[in-house]
């Protein structure tokens, strides 16, 4: 293995903390919305549409990305 497959690239960096942050996101609303929380006042609060956080507070995992589903790869497995 090389040292260039070892550290990912500045686009993949970028990539993995958008990740993070909609996790973040997820958790959130779900904390929230497990408080007992309108989803019109998570909404508010996080500064999100209504219908994303009801989608969000609705999925019991957090949702992949379009284009990883369709590519068929889903972060933490193994693509082989």
């Amino acid at each position: 293995m090389t040292a260039q497959a070892a550290s990912p690239s500045r686009a993949e960096q970028v990539q993995q903390a958008k990740r993070e942050r909609r996790c973040a996101t997820f958790t959130q609303v779900h904390e929230l919305s497990a408080q007992g929380l309108s989803f019109a006042s998570i909404a508010r609060m996080l500064g999100m549409n209504k219908k994303t956080v009801c989608k969000l507070a609705e999925s019991e995992q957090f949702p992949i990305s379009r284009k990883l589903a369709r590519l068929g790869c889903f972060p933490g497995r193994s693509v082989l």
